[in-house]
């Protein structure tokens, strides 16, 4: 099946001034949706989450709630200066985490997606590193480790 493209209403208040942010899914036989990529900036869902959407009137479906949780966590990293610390990332993806780059206006960002097999503890200190070194500030969007 072809992914759909999911819509995530936002706080354009916020920082970033987004209204929305949009993420692909796959389509379930039941009708809901298990995400395939990682968010940026909406919170409260991660990685391989199902969850339920509702088409709207502009023909693009709009998330509703989660259905499942996929066990893994979100955090977003917010990088100082325009270098990507890739070093710093391999280190991160090394304790098995996943993750995406992007940019929004001059800020670069990185979601950062846990798995629920990897140690969060390890993880969140090579975040907090990484925020002691000033390289980048970080913020949790999503936590669904059994602690």
């Amino acid at each position: 099946m072809e992914k759909v493209k999911i819509r995530f209403v936002l706080d354009a208040d916020q920082w970033h001034g987004s209204a929305t942010e949009t993420l692909w899914a796959d389509p379930l036989d039941s009708g809901l949706r298990r995400l395939d990529n990682l968010p940026f900036l909406a919170f409260g869902v991660s990685f391989n989450d199902i969850i339920k959407t509702e088409l709207s009137t502009d023909g693009i479906e709009d998330f509703v709630s989660v259905s499942l949780p996929g066990g893994h966590s979100t955090y977003r990293i917010i990088v100082h200066g325009e270098t990507l610390p890739e070093d710093r990332l391999k280190q991160i993806a090394d304790l098995g985490c996943l993750y995406e780059v992007g940019k929004i206006g001059e800020v670069l960002l990185v979601s950062v997606s846990i798995p629920s097999d990897s140690d969060i503890e390890k993880v969140y200190s090579e975040l907090e590193a990484g925020e002691s070194d000033e390289i980048w500030d970080f913020e949790e969007s999503n936590f669904e480790h059994s602690v």
